[in-house]
């Protein structure tokens, strides 16, 4: 659940997703759908979006993933691809993020993640 920053009066609005999401594979490939309406100050959303995201290991500390969300009323979907890097206690995500079907190209826009296990 997200509440917006307001500077003006306070009312900002609640916002979110109802959603459900399912894996099937192991640790070395899988693939994840997921299903979810949107809604605003609890009302919800009248079409679904679609996830749909995966993942292989390439090698024993490095994996190709990918995540794609198709959102009712878009005519673009947002997709993204990359390589995880694996440590210990932190894993690194590099890629990319694109629009597919607005003509922006390949490769997307560049994206970093880092995840660190406490």
């Amino acid at each position: 659940m997200v509440k917006f920053i307001s500077f003006d009066n306070g009312d900002t609005p609640i916002a979110g997703i109802l959603y459900g999401v399912g894996t099937l594979g192991g640790s070395d490939s899988n693939i994840t759908a997921g299903l979810g309406y949107g809604f605003v100050e609890w009302e919800l959303a009248d079409k679904p979006l679609l996830m749909l995201g995966g993942q292989t290991r390439l090698s024993r500390r490095m994996s190709f993933v990918t995540e794609n969300w198709m959102v009712p009323g878009l005519d673009e979907s947002f997709i993204s691809y990359g390589f995880r890097f694996f440590g210990e206690t932190m894993s690194i995500d590099l890629g990319f993020i694109n629009l597919l079907g607005d003509g922006t190209g390949f490769p997307g826009f560049p994206y970093i993640d880092f995840v660190v296990k406490f």
